[in-house]
C-alpha cells in the first residue's frame, strides 16, 4: 500500500512539472508585449528616431529594444491563435502517456508479485 501511494505522489510531481510547459513556451515566444532586441552596431539611433518608432537604448546590453509594428503583434496573436490548440493537445498527451506508463508499471509489478507466489511460475522465470 505505501509503495502505491508513493507511485502517486511521483505521478503528481512529475504532471505538475510536465503540465502546459509548450503552451506556456508558445505564449512567451510570440509575446505581442516584448519588445525585439537589435544589435546598436546594425541600427543608428537617428534612424529610429526617424522611423517614429518606441525603443529604449540599452547601453548594458549594447542593444535597441524596439517596440513590435502592428504587423509583428498580428502574426505574434495567429501564432498564439493557431498554436494553442496544437501545444494544449501536448500538453495533455504526454499527461496521459504518464499516467499510462504508471498503469502499465503498476499491472507489471502486480503480476510479478503474483509469479513470486506461484511455485509453476517461479520455475519459468
Amino acid at each position: 500500500m505505501t509503495y502505491s501511494i508513493l507511485k502517486f505522489k511521483v505521478l503528481i510531481i512529475v504532471l505538475v512539472l510536465l503540465s502546459s510547459c509548450a503552451t506556456k513556451a508558445l505564449w512567451e515566444a510570440t509575446s505581442p508585449e516584448y519588445y525585439v532586441r537589435v544589435r546598436a552596431d546594425l541600427v543608428a539611433e537617428d534612424d529610429l528616431k526617424k522611423k517614429g518608432m518606441k525603443y529604449f537604448k540599452s547601453d548594458k546590453d549594447k542593444a535597441y529594444y524596439v517596440e513590435k509594428n502592428d504587423f509583428d503583434k498580428l502574426r505574434d496573436y495567429t501564432f498564439r491563435l493557431f498554436g494553442t490548440p496544437i501545444t494544449v493537445v501536448i500538453d495533455v498527451a504526454t499527461s496521459i502517456l504518464v499516467i499510462g506508463g504508471v498503469g502499465v508499471a503498476s499491472e507489471i509489478d502486480r503480476r510479478w508479485e503474483a509469479c513470486d507466489q506461484d511455485p509453476a511460475c517461479r520455475e519459468h522465470h
